[in-house]
């Protein structure tokens, strides 16, 4: 068709150039059918604009794009499912969740830069990677700080408030604090002192700067590996020892890959589910407020549940073989101390707000006296 409507412009001009009456004459005979054509084209405009103008998922109103580590099955991501059915009804269709898990947008670090470019809009982040953002949100999980959950209890209602206020100061909206359980050490050899540390291949998260001085400190030279690659590299000998809590342990498989885990805690851990204020402030108030809601309730049920998912992943781990080992007293203490000198440091380099680690070390030590 391309073809014959060419040629038949080239035969126009080869025979009319130069002839007025002929041109005029032949454009007269087109017209009709210009018109005719401009008819069927405008028909069919009219047809596609209502499909142009829907939106291109089968969801309709605004997608809040939101991401997590996490992989589908899990408890957190079942939640955001949940919430993300409950939002869109209460919003009558304005609102609803499009979720990106198992870390296909990256690292945390990845996210908050995403949500800053405008790419993301929100995600649950780890308490190092908000640390980011406002420094002083990853206070609660310095190595060796908080080793209980009474403590953890203690020091929160301190300062959760005060914490999440940092967060909103700096741009991020959060929907409560979560606690994803304490971290462990887990290898393919028994680890009770800072000697056995020494002895191993050990894995640290992509700029946990704060990790990776803790075991320098310890006599190794950690390797960094985005999480994803921890698996691949435990089975390949790249790596033979990781720190995690044992739910993530056992949602990534890495059970398969270690045999021993120090049964003393290396690290409180939470994080946060956050938007950017750029992405909030693209919602109606009355819909900030639904959205609020619904995602806060979901958060606070994980935390309140998250102790007997703990205890539940450290039976299960124990169930599959994991031969887990206590250092004696000397050596915990030892592993201790070398924490406390690394955190003063830090302190002393900036890295970490002195007055505000000193009002934590006094909270754990009045709950620690108490018992």
């Amino acid at each position: 068709m391309r073809t014959r409507t060419f040629s038949h412009c080239v035969t126009f001009f080869q025979l009319y150039a130069g002839n007025p009456k002929k041109i005029h004459a032949e454009e007269t005979r087109m017209r009709p059918l210009a018109n005719l054509r401009c008819c069927i084209l405008l028909f069919c405009l009219s047809l596609a604009l209502p499909l142009l103008a829907a939106p291109a998922s089968a969801e309709e109103g605004f997608g809040l794009k939101i991401a997590t580590l996490s992989p589908e099955g899990t408890a957190l991501v079942d939640a955001y499912r949940s919430a993300s059915e409950e939002i869109q009804e209460r919003t009558e269709g304005r609102v609803h969740l499009k979720i990106y898990t198992g870390g296909v947008m990256g690292n945390d670090a990845t996210v908050i830069r995403k949500m800053r470019l405008g790419q993301l809009h929100g995600g649950f982040v780890g308490s190092g990677a908000l640390a980011t953002a406002y420094q002083d949100y990853a206070i609660l999980s310095l190595p060796m700080l908080i080793r209980a959950d009474d403590e953890a209890d203690a020091v929160r209602a301190a300062l959760e408030e005060r914490l999440t206020q940092g967060l909103l100061d700096n741009g991020l909206i959060s929907m409560g604090m979560l606690e994803l359980g304490f971290v462990y050490v887990m290898s393919n050899q028994p680890i009770a002192s800072k000697e056995d540390i020494a002895a191993t291949k050990c894995w640290v998260p992509e700029g946990y700067d704060i990790g990776r001085d803790i075991f320098e400190a310890f006599g190794v030279a950690p390797i960094p590996l985005p999480m994803p690659d921890v698996l691949t590299a435990l089975q390949t000998g790249l790596i033979d020892t990781v720190a995690n809590s044992p739910a993530v342990t056992l949602a990534l498989q890495w059970f398969t890959a270690v045999t021993h885990l120090t049964d003393f805690p290396l690290l409180y851990n939470y994080g946060s589910h956050v938007f950017s204020q750029k992405a909030w402030d693209k919602l109606e108030p009355q819909d900030q407020e639904i959205v609020a809601e619904v995602l806060g309730r979901h958060m606070a049920e994980l935390n309140a549940g998250s102790r007997e998912t703990h205890a539940q992943a450290l039976a299960a781990l124990e169930n599959q073989g994991i031969v887990f080992v206590t250092p004696d007293m000397d050596d915990a203490t030892e592993l201790q101390s070398v924490a406390d000198a690394v955190m003063d440091q830090w302190v002393e380099d900036g890295r970490i707000n002195g007055d505000l680690l000193a009002e934590v070390r006094d909270i754990i030590d009045s709950v620690r006296a108490a018992r």
